[in-house]
């Protein structure tokens, strides 16, 4: 229990038992022949630490497992945040060596999970990593980096085929539950398989850093997925870096990418046959020019603008954009929102500044058609939602050249309420 120990109180995890030959000796430790039992599961190999005074210990592991519950693993977490051993692995290379018959995450049974890889300081040696079935995924990965924080340099490559990504998504909420990949790998999982994925990243150093490459080609869901990457300089002072990168979508339904790239829409609705297309170039700290396009059927966004990445600030952006849309009642649907139906099709032809610094933005010189009329003006509002509603709201001023009341009407009580398919009529007596 006491391996799980924190300032709130105190856990305990499964089982653990150890059996095997310690040696013990100055500044290190070693266990051979040993045989692991963690709560019912069994592991044979050996572990062992030697210390440095002068400079980077070394910690060595090669087990076999004929099943590793990832949940049971997790619960030994505590051993890891006493700072001694912290301290000690942290300061030390690591070089491991796992197999498994069998493994477990989250209740997700998968098979055949082996991993040889090495950390030494700031160089990673991926040997083998491979999953038959990683609750879901088949994974494949080689290859090494060195001066992995820096200035990267070397080769790493890795193809997954997955049926679901729920153990990968369940590893990445284990491992790093805040981070905005998880949180975006969360959203968007259900909606990129079947996948077929091949990824590829490849440095070189340079005089002022590292020329970094990377691309991941493949398919999702059925859509087209193209992402490719590049970057020159240091990755810890990445803000100062020039960066160029596009990523390219597309297939039969404009909704599941959508969903891809993480917007929270319904899970049911579709579209006709999209694309989306974004492209950064520049360096973040000073501005990189940026360009997106999102197509669905007819309707279609254009965007061209700047996106800045300022230590300590939240990313600020200036663009343009141009949207067109012949319907907006397909779109409104995913998010759950029914337009007015009286009016027959609603559509869009506008354009506005839209500048803004995290979630907050402002949509400058708006103007364009909307639903048949000429429409000019200015809004300001916050993607965070502002009250317990979870509502987003936006205020400011809208001009129109004439007024629909049918349409009004509708959008403040609701869609299609003067409608009586009994009588046939559209309005009540």
């Amino acid at each position: 229990a006491w391996l799980n120990r924190a300032a709130t109180g105190m856990t305990t995890g499964g089982a653990v038992g150890v059996d095997g030959r310690v040696a013990l000796q100055r500044g290190g430790w070693s266990l051979t022949g040993a045989t692991l039992d963690l709560a019912g599961a069994r592991a044979t190999g050996s572990m062992s630490y030697e210390a440095n005074g002068a400079g980077r210990g070394r910690f060595a592991a090669s087990l076999d497992a004929t099943r590793l519950n990832f949940d049971e693993l997790a619960s030994l977490s505590g051993l890891v945040r006493q700072p001694e051993v912290t301290g000690a692995l942290v300061s030390s290379d690591i070089s491991l060596r796992l197999s498994a018959r069998e493994l477990s995450i989250r209740g997700i049974d998968g098979k055949a999970l082996s991993i040889e890889a090495a950390l030494a300081g700031d160089d990673l040696k991926i040997t083998s990593l491979s999953a038959a079935d990683f609750a879901g995924a088949r994974i494949e990965a080689s290859g090494s980096i060195d001066n992995l924080s820096t200035s990267p340099s070397g080769l790493i490559t890795a193809e997954i085929d997955a049926g679901s990504l729920a153990g990968i998504v369940a590893l990445a909420e284990d491992l790093a539950p805040a981070s905005p990949v998880t949180l975006q790998l969360m959203r968007a999982a259900d909606h990129l398989v079947p996948a077929q994925l091949a990824a590829r990243f490849e440095a070189r150093a340079t005089a002022d850093g590292s020329d970094a490459d990377l691309r991941i080609s493949g398919k999702a869901a059925g859509a087209e997925l193209e992402l490719a990457a590049r970057f020159a300089g240091r990755t810890d002072a990445w803000r100062e870096g020039d960066v160029a990168a596009s990523l390219r979508l597309k297939g039969p339904d404009a909704a599941v990418l959508a969903r891809q790239i993480g917007l929270d829409i319904d899970t049911e609705g579709s579209l006709d046959a999209g694309q989306i297309e974004a492209r950064l170039n520049g360096r973040p700290s000073e501005g990189m020019a940026m360009s997106v396009l999102a197509r669905a059927g007819d309707a279609r966004v254009d965007a061209t603008g700047e996106l800045q990445f300022v230590d300590g600030s939240q990313p600020r952006y200036a663009t343009e954009v141009k949207t067109k849309v012949p319907d907006l009642a397909p779109i409104a649907l995913l998010w759950g929102k029914v337009l007015p139906v009286l009016s027959g099709e609603i559509g869009a032809d506008l354009t506005f500044e839209l500048v803004g610094e995290g979630t907050s933005l402002t949509l400058d010189d708006l103007k364009g058609r909307f639903a048949g009329v000429n429409v000019a003006g200015r809004l300001a509002g916050n993607l965070q939602p502002g009250d317990a509603s979870g509502l987003r709201r936006l205020t400011g001023a809208l001009d129109f050249s004439a007024l629909d009341l049918r349409a009004l009407s509708e959008l403040l009580l609701g869609a299609d309420q003067w409608l009586q398919p009994e009588e046939g009529e559209v309005w009540p007596k």
